[in-house]
């Protein structure tokens, strides 16, 4: 059972490094909370999908009664769908610091090709912006 709950430490620990790498790094904090806004979406929608695969469980087991059996499992197994909670909370927060850092990818690294690019759309379409010869 140890091993089971190792990669959590370890999954807590990366997700809390990227959102001190976001917070030390970030150019504007306004960036952060349309990304934050995200969570409670997150954490909405995987509660409802995992109540569905219960359901789903519990209609191929043929449970007679599944409201009684989240009964029990609720009287029964409490800790355990708060851990599963707090790790769906983790992984909500994971992807939302993930999200965070990657919009520093152009602010601490541009793309270097770019320039190349832009140069060989401009050769292409004979100095005219694409967009502006197909926009209505």
């Amino acid at each position: 059972m140890k091993s089971e709950r190792e990669w959590i430490y370890a999954a807590a620990v990366l997700t809390a490094l990227c959102v001190v790498l976001a917070l030390g790094l970030m150019p504007r904090i306004d960036g952060l909370l349309p990304a934050l806004r995200i969570l409670p979406a997150w954490m909405l929608g995987t509660v409802i999908a995992g109540i569905i695969m219960l359901f789903g469980q519990m209609a191929l087991n043929k449970v007679e009664s599944p409201a009684a059996e989240f009964a029990k499992i609720w009287r029964n197994e409490r800790p355990r769908v708060f851990a599963a909670l707090a790790i769906l909370l983790l992984a909500g927060l994971n992807m939302v610091s993930f999200m965070w850092v990657k919009t520093l990818l152009n602010y601490l690294v541009p793309f270097w090709a770019d320039p190349m690019l832009a140069r060989a759309d401009a050769a292409i379409f004979l100095g005219h912006d694409p967009w502006r010869l197909l926009a209505p």
